[in-house]
């Protein structure tokens, strides 16, 4: 989470949220920094192929593919028109703990476990972004998104998913309530914020095979529509307050969707 999270657009939710947002065990497991373009004329997906090289500590680029298309049935038989197409190139870091996705339209930065700050994470997006920009030269940014994936852990002893987060499924009374698993996902306008939050929640068993109980997983998607012109002279810092703003959504959303039993297991 932030040291600095504006809450002036949080509501009631402000009031109740002391500052600093900065949690020692913070649950993120991978953020992400997506940037969709509009692409130049003049750019061929191959010249994006040397993006990132060993020198930069990263492997061997790596094709994106894209299918489109359908398969039907006609009369018994299969008719496949689905057809695929290469759409850029993927960098992974020899650590594996960083992944740049370089597309002929879009820009996307990867940080895997462990996740440090915020500070850290927006540094080193944009310095691949404007490695990207300088490769790509799109005319405008058409959105930009943050993105983190949450893992909550849940205490030994049973309890109730609602205790901890308040997105979740409500369970007919007269079934058991226990659960043993759980998706659920809402797309949620935030006017104060020009964006649109899709909270995604899942209740799974524990990803490392032990017994005890399922993890919670809380994936947070943030989207702002934008038109910045590269060629504006204050682009940079207009894509810098977007990107600020879109942060600032995310840890709205966060704070929204979890309880202050959360609040202390990730705080301990």
């Amino acid at each position: 989470m932030t040291q600095d999270a504006d809450l002036s657009k949080w509501g009631e939710l402000g009031n109740l949220v002391q500052l600093p947002l900065d949690y020692p065990k913070a649950p993120i497991v991978e953020a992400i920094l997506q940037i969709h373009v509009t692409p130049a004329d003049t750019l061929a997906v191959d010249d994006l192929q040397t993006l990132l090289t060993a020198e930069d500590g990263y492997g061997p680029a790596e094709q994106a593919i894209a299918f489109d298309g359908e398969v039907s049935l006609v009369d018994t038989e299969v008719i496949n028109k689905v057809e695929a197409s290469k759409v850029g190139y993927i960098f992974r870091r020899h650590d594996l703990k960083r992944v740049v996705q370089a597309h002929r339209d879009s820009f996307i930065f990867s940080w895997l476990p462990p996740y440090e700050h915020w500070k850290q994470f927006s540094e080193e997006a944009l310095d691949h972004w404007t490695r990207y920009q300088r490769t790509a030269q799109p005319s405008s940014v058409q959105s930009i998104g943050v993105r983190t994936i949450n893992k909550i852990p849940l205490p030994d002893r049973a309890t109730e998913l609602k205790d901890y987060v308040r997105i979740s499924v409500d369970v007919p009374a007269y079934l058991p309530q226990a659960l043993a698993s759980m998706f659920s996902q809402v797309r949620v306008p935030l006017s104060m914020f020009g964006a649109i939050a899709t909270i995604t929640s899942v209740l799974q068993p524990r990803s490392d095979g032990t017994q005890g109980p399922p993890e919670l997983i809380l994936d947070i998607d943030i989207q702002k529509s934008l038109s910045l012109d590269l060629a504006d002279v204050g682009f940079h810092e207009s894509l810098l307050g977007a990107l600020q703003e879109a942060r600032d959504a995310k840890n709205f959303v966060f704070e929204a969707c979890i309880t202050d039993a959360t609040r202390g297991l990730i705080s301990k």
